[in-house]
């Protein structure tokens, strides 16, 4: 059977190994990429995502590499982008907690203070902020009242249908608000039990646990996307490595089970501890191959993680039609096939019904929606100047 489509190519497992192992094999695996890529070639935009954490670990240890000054200039870009997105964030964060809704950081800007510990390694393009769903009307009321903006305006929000929403700052900085921490619905009440305090910018939030962690990179990064989603990998990685406490184990297990995540997490976990010595113990990864899983969930794992074809674009009805049921069953409504047709609908951000319509058939038919289409291709920048008298420190803390 071949890998799922989420699973890195061979260029990228370089750039990994390059960004996650020792000295010896970390510089290997770099040249071995370098020479590959070529001086002139673009690359994709997840890969270029990965290099300012290669250009962390190649640093740390010494490197000497002719391409070292190149990596350094990709992550001073990405510290300074990251800066300017973390204090629009802040803000955020500050507004929603003297309103008194509670706050959760999470995905890049969570695992970046929590365990990165460095905001240059780990691009970002938004920030995303959860709240308590019983309090997400009142988040949003509240943030568009001080001058945030849907980024796809519409007349009512569905709770029950989204797992978030875009927001856009005075700057159009985006914030994704969100209201479920994963996209298969279910009580999030234990997720926030567990949350850990952290500070953005001297504002007191907090994030997912290290356990929580684990799951949901897993999760999310279990979809084929047109930027792949690669990333997963060097964060479960990040969080196993740096997590004080360590993770624990029969929780992550128990959650899987209970949110019917077992073969996302199973997938991932194996992968990372094939290639990169996750320290995974056997008895955990048992136990998840083991857990019974319903057909439909184990066919909807199967389909969304294939890359675009007829047969996935079919396919992705099975995980709606899941992600529908799971949602029924937690708000504690009937089911039928018109609320079904409306709970896609709203999922997919369409006006109507007939423009539902009309996007199935384009998909159907291999038809690519405006958007669609992948991020043209990086080019590395030159070396950066030479350092002057207000010269970039190689590694800047929060």
């Amino acid at each position: 059977m071949p890998a799922p489509a989420w699973y890195p190519t061979p260029e990228q497992e370089l750039l990994l190994r390059a960004a996650l192992l020792d000295r010896g094999p970390a510089e290997r695996a770099w040249v071995r990429w370098r020479t590959r890529h070529g001086e002139n070639r673009g690359l994709d935009l997840a890969s270029f995502r990965l290099l300012p954490l290669v250009y962390r670990n190649l640093a740390a240890h010494g490197s000497e590499d002719p391409w070292i000054s190149r990596l350094k200039g990709v992550y001073r870009r990405s510290w300074v982008l990251n800066q300017s997105l973390v204090h629009a964030a802040a803000d955020v964060v500050a507004r929603l907690e003297r309103a008194g809704i509670p706050s959760l950081l999470f995905k890049g800007a969570g695992l970046s203070v929590a365990h990165y510990r460095d905001l240059g390694v780990r691009p970002m393009t938004d920030v995303d902020v959860a709240v308590p769903l019983d309090r997400a009307h009142e988040a949003l009321g509240l943030l568009s009242s001080e001058g945030m903006r849907l980024e796809q305006p519409r007349a009512e929000v569905d709770l029950r249908a989204r797992h978030g929403e875009t927001l856009l700052t005075r700057d159009d900085h985006r914030v994704d608000l969100h209201w479920a921490l994963l996209w298969q619905p279910g009580p999030d009440d234990e997720f926030w039990d567990a949350a850990v305090p952290i500070e953005l910018r001297g504002v007191a939030t907090r994030t997912l646990c290290a356990t929580d962690h684990v799951l949901h990179v897993c999760a999310h990064g279990a979809f084929w996307n047109p930027i792949h989603p690669v990333r997963w990998v060097i964060d479960v990685c990040t969080v196993l490595r740096s997590a004080p406490g360590g993770v624990d184990w029969q929780r992550l297990v128990r959650i899987a089970g209970e949110r019917e995540l077992t073969l996302p997490l199973h997938d991932a976990l194996v992968y990372a501890n094939d290639r990169f010595d996750a320290q995974v113990p056997a008895t955990v990864l048992e136990q998840l191959r083991a857990h019974p899983v319903r057909r439909l969930r184990r066919a909807a794992h199967r389909v969304a993680g294939k890359p675009p074809s007829l047969s996935r674009s079919t396919g992705l009805a099975l995980v709606f039609l899941d992600t529908y049921r799971a949602s029924a069953r937690h708000h504690g409504e009937r089911t039928g096939p018109l609320r079904f047709v409306d709970f896609v609908q709203h999922s997919l951000q369409e006006e109507t019904r007939g423009a539902l319509v009309q996007r199935a058939l384009r998909s159907l038919l291999g038809a690519r929606r405006p958007g669609a289409e992948p991020e043209a291709d990086v080019v590395l920048p030159p070396p950066p100047a030479p350092a002057s008298a207000t010269r970039t420190p190689d590694t800047l803390a929060l």
